[in-house]
């Protein structure tokens, strides 16, 4: 049995831990991927709330904790957003087409969230190397939780769907609402395919809006 003590921290292990299983899911890329990844990210996901409150309840933070927790998020959704850009935003045809890719309505709003998420890792460095702690801000809070529902519902729908297919199709603002795009699919999936595009652009939004807020408090120090 864990101690108070170690149960946060195995949550944060834990999440470490599904980095390189995800990692290995996609590189042996088994028929049920999808399915394995929408079920590892979301359990990832409530383990990220769980050992922040449960650390924080019992009094229990420790270093270690502190510098594992942001890492394990950072890397488990940046690896999902790359696979869901490529699995999801390409095309289905069976050989690799960057360009294709690149046109995809997820291209623009997920190499953002990428490039923000180096900017404030390189924003922290700099700052440590002065000992200077910046603190997580409440924008920084919402963009966290919008990006775990918003992947949570990216990786459900490449789980769900009918048949292996480019998330929004050739045309992502009509197509999500067309018949004929996704033949087959369940109720649950019609619903969540038309939200899932805006909340991947509200997540983005809230990203950039973090940043901003980081880079002020920053600023003092940066002069």
């Amino acid at each position: 049995m864990f101690t108070r003590q170690q149960i946060p921290n195995v949550l944060t292990f834990a999440r470490v831990l599904a980095v390189p299983i995800c990692l290995a899911i996609m590189l042996i890329n088994p028929a049920w991927k999808n399915t394995a990844l929408f079920i590892i990210f979301v359990v990832a996901s409530v383990t990220d709330y769980l050992d922040g409150y449960l650390a924080r309840k019992w009094n229990v933070e420790s270093p270690i904790g502190a510098l594992l927790d942001p890492m394990a998020d950072k890397l488990l959704v940046a690896l999902m957003l790359i696979y869901i850009l490529v699995e999801g935003g390409g095309t289905t045809r069976p050989a690799f087409d960057s360009s294709l890719v690149a046109s995809s309505p997820l291209f623009v709003p997920i190499t953002l969230i990428l490039l923000r998420e180096l900017y404030i890792s390189g924003l922290r460095e700099f700052l440590s190397n002065r000992q200077i702690k910046l603190p997580v801000t409440s924008g920084g809070k919402w963009k966290t939780a919008v990006q775990m529902v918003t992947v949570s519902t990216l990786v459900g729908l490449l789980a769900f769907q009918a048949e292996p297919s480019p998330l929004f199709c050739e045309a992502p603002f009509t197509a999500a609402f067309s018949d004929a795009c996704h033949r087959g699919d369940t109720l649950i999936v019609r619903i969540f395919r038309p939200l899932a595009l805006p909340m991947l652009y509200l997540s983005t939004i809230l990203a950039l809006w973090s940043a901003v807020s980081y880079t002020k408090a920053a600023w003092k120090h940066v002069r």
